[in-house]
């Protein structure tokens, strides 16, 4: 369904106005794909217990210069000085970096840890015995993974030598927008060591058939970058993959029996209304996209430009294993029906 307008801000006007493209959707074979999958799914078949959590929600979550970085091979590293391919310690074992992020602090704060320096931004998660808190929850993006207390004097930071009480906690009171923040992502884990702290680094679950360019189907977690998938815009690359663990799983069921399991932020494209979300406030603050409330009622676009009928939502218990990609457009269509990619 390509649009007239500029890939980067799509209105609701451009998509009405285009809601029709040439050619034939071949949807053989997605009807048997999709019964198939949901007789595998969903349920403690697929999920899986995280010991780390979250994907990097654009890379927010930083470090300054200077921050240790425990190595595979028991160096400490500069943050700064980390490249992909180097090897980390995470608790699960050594494993690879695949993406570096660099960034100003601009307005953001650091804080201090039991005197050390101010080295942390405020939304960075630690592991607690009580699970993953940040210093600040006000600035955190990541408030399903995050538990509903800060970070606080009292608490047992995990360490690689064992558990360590926070004694001290710091604001810097004269931000310098000027610093230099640097963060990383591990190879199928989310979690590192930084100055010996364990620390921490949205989406469809497994099974979620996308409409790719020769009009097949493909599962969600086999989508590689280079694939070329259909879009809002037409058919566009893959160019970036992420698979995070996350418990706020909701199903869609539409009119036509199409269901969809997905994180509770993730966006529809609603008639007449744009992108929406069961939780629209997160969703913009997350993912800065304006999102309305996804409700019963709703009527989507599926990949043949076809509408149907949003009819049930149900939650589902459990932590899940889910997949997200990146396009150009930020669009793609996931068991048939138009979405917004979360990165």
């Amino acid at each position: 369904m390509p649009l007239p307008s500029s890939p980067n801000e799509i209105t609701v006007n451009d998509v009405n106005v285009a809601l029709s493209r040439t050619g034939t959707t071949a949807n053989s074979g997605f009807d048997q794909l999709h019964n198939l999958i949901n007789g595998e799914l969903p349920g403690e078949g697929w999920a899986t217990k995280p010991y780390s959590m979250s994907e990097l929600h654009g890379f927010e979550l930083c470090f300054i210069a200077g921050t240790k970085v425990l190595m595979g091979d028991g160096r400490l590293l500069d943050i700064k000085d980390i490249k992909v391919g180097d090897l980390v310690e995470t608790i699960h074992g050594v494993y690879p970096v695949t993406k570096l992020h660099r960034s100003l602090k601009h307005s953001r704060s650091l804080f201090s840890i039991n005197d050390d320096n101010f080295f942390v931004t405020g939304n960075h998660p630690f592991m607690t015995k009580q699970g993953w808190k940040c210093l600040d929850l006000l600035k955190n993006n990541t408030k399903d993974y995050v538990g509903d207390t800060p970070l606080q004097i009292g608490d047992f930071i995990q360490t690689s030598t064992g558990w360590v009480e926070l004694t001290k906690i710091q604001k810097e009171t004269l931000p310098n927008s000027n610093i230099k923040l640097y963060n990383f992502k591990v190879e199928n884990k989310e979690s590192y060591f930084a100055n010996n702290y364990l620390v921490h680094n949205k989406c469809f679950a497994a099974g979620t058939l996308i409409t790719m360019i020769d009009e097949t189907y493909k599962p969600i977690e086999e989508i590689q970058v280079g694939d070329t998938v259909f879009t809002q815009l037409g058919n566009e690359e893959v160019r970036e993959i992420f698979s995070p663990v996350h418990d706020n799983i909701l199903e869609y069921t539409f009119s036509d029996g199409t269901k969809t399991k997905n994180t509770s932020d993730h966006p529809y494209y609603v008639v007449d209304k744009g992108w929406c979300s069961n939780v629209p406030e997160l969703t913009n603050e997350r993912y800065d996209i304006v999102t309305d409330e996804f409700v019963c009622g709703d009527i989507c676009m599926d990949d043949s430009d076809e509408q149907i009928e949003l009819v049930n939502i149900e939650k589902l218990v459990g932590e899940f294993q889910t997949y997200t990609f990146s396009v150009n457009s930020k669009t793609y269509y996931a068991n048939k029906i138009l979405v917004h990619s979360e990165i």
